[in-house]
Order: structure tokens, then C-alpha cells, then sequence
């Protein structure tokens, strides 16, 4: 890990002079290259770039060189990432419901949802009543028209990709399901053409959810483990759920 620390350092020196955008995140990167581990993570590089044309560095992955910088944190439940006043927040939400130690962030522009917000504000740290997850933004950049092919597209939440029940789901299954894997894949393109191919989807992955509502896509939350992480597995959804006014949702 200290190899690929000084790497991305180097690469930050060479970009610097052309633009470069600082971002926290839960992605292994090294110099322009993000190796897959989980979509919903890993579109803090692609959405960014596609947004902004510049080069993206993960702060995390640079270590101690540059703590101090300014740097964004955007997509997912990473708010207690915000360690000190370089962070500025965009569209991220907190993971544990408040059982961690925040700060206050250099500056927040916007907030997942308002579940995030209601801890923030009783931890003292001011933030403004502007909700949503970026991944909403993904249709932006990317369009496809895509024939649907499957009748259900189904996504498990990387804690969830080993599960029997899913399986179970197919075998007793008799419609055209489809699989779709947010951990193994071979381009984020793909997986918003897979999830475009379903005329709904059934996800355990609340990124699954998010993609699924940014492309209008019918969808609803399945719940295939006790292994999600974070206020018992389910604050992260109810937080988005309320930012887009879902009111009364609970998982199959």
C-alpha cells in the first residue's frame, strides 16, 4: 500500500499543473487506473471525471503526503471520512447513524438525505437542507437506449453475492431474471446498460436502487442478509429513500 501511496503521489506532482480534483473515497487507484471493487465507490472516479474533464486523485490513496489539501467527499456513507477542514462534502451520507465521532467539513454542499442531516445538525455541525446522492446525475453523461431484456434484474449488495437465496430466487423463479454484479465488472457503462435491459430491478445494493431511480427504472429494496453494514443495514436507505420522497418503504 505504500507503493501505490507514493505512485499517486507522483501522479498528483505531473497533473497538478493541468487541473486536478482531490476526492475521498473507497476506491484502490493507481495513477489513472481504478481497480473494480464496488461500483457504487468507484463512480467518485468515473461520475467526477465525466463531470469536471479533469484528472481525478484519490485523496485516501496518496497517505500523509497531502493531508490538508482540499478534497471532495461525494458518493457514499463515508462522512466520517471528513477528518479536518479540507473536506468539502457533496452529496455524501454518514453510515452508522451517528455512533461515530464528525466534524465539521470546510464546507457541505449538499447531503445524501435528511437522516444524515438530523445527525449532523445534533453534532453541531451546521448543514444546508440540499439533499441528493450525485450517482443521480449519472444519465448526464451517459444515455443508453437499451431493449429491455429481462423481466427482473436483480443486485445484491457485495455483501450479498454469495447468498443461497439469490439462486433460490432463479430456480423458483419462471420469468427472465438476470443477475447483475456491481463487483465484477467490465465497465460502468456495462452495468448501467444491464440494469437498462430490466424492466425492474429487486436490489439489496442501494447504489442498484439509486442507478435504477436515476434511469427511471421501477425498482424495489430486498433485504438477502444480515451482512449490510451501518445502522443495522438500514440507515443509508431510509436517508436516500426520504431525499427523493420515498415515505413508507421497508425491504422484501
Amino acid at each position: 500500500m505504500g507503493l501505490i501511496k507514493n505512485l499517486n503521489f507522483l501522479y498528483w506532482l505531473v497533473c497538478k499543473p493541468f487541473g486536478v480534483i482531490a476526492i475521498s473515497s473507497c476506491t484502490i487507484q493507481i495513477f489513472n487506473k481504478i481497480f473494480k471493487y464496488n461500483l457504487g465507490d468507484d463512480l467518485n472516479f468515473y461520475l467526477i471525471k465525466e463531470l469536471t474533464v479533469k484528472k481525478i486523485i484519490n485523496y485516501n490513496n496518496m497517505g500523509g503526503h497531502f493531508w490538508g489539501i482540499t478534497h471532495y467527499t461525494c458518493i457514499g456513507s463515508i462522512f466520517d471520512w471528513c477528518v479536518d477542514s479540507s473536506s468539502i462534502v457533496w452529496g455524501t451520507g454518514d453510515l452508522f447513524g451517528g455512533n461515530k465521532e464528525l466534524v465539521q467539513p470546510q464546507k457541505i454542499c449538499a447531503i445524501r438525505g435528511p437522516l444524515t442531516r438530523k445527525v449532523l445538525l445534533e453534532k453541531g455541525i451546521a448543514c444546508p437542507e440540499i439533499y441528493g446522492d450525485p450517482v443521480l446525475l449519472l444519465p448526464c453523461v451517459y444515455r443508453p437506449k437499451i431493449e429491455k431484456k429481462y423481466k427482473i434484474g436483480i443486485i445484491p449488495h457485495n455483501a450479498d453475492c454469495v447468498s443461497n437465496k439469490i439462486q433460490a430466487l432463479i430456480k423458483n423463479s419462471n420469468i427472465n431474471v438476470h443477475i447483475i454484479k456491481m463487483n465484477n465488472y467490465k465497465s460502468w457503462k456495462n452495468v448501467v446498460d444491464e440494469i437498462c435491459s430490466c424492466e425492474c430491478i429487486a436490489s439489496s445494493s442501494l447504489h442498484g436502487i439509486i442507478i435504477s431511480d436515476a434511469y427511471n427504472i421501477p425498482n424495489v429494496w430486498i433485504k438477502l442478509s444480515n451482512d449490510v453494514t451501518g445502522g443495522g443495514g438500514t440507515f443509508k436507505y431510509f436517508d436516500y429513500f426520504l431525499s427523493v420522497g420515498k415515505q413508507e418503504v421497508s425491504p422484501i
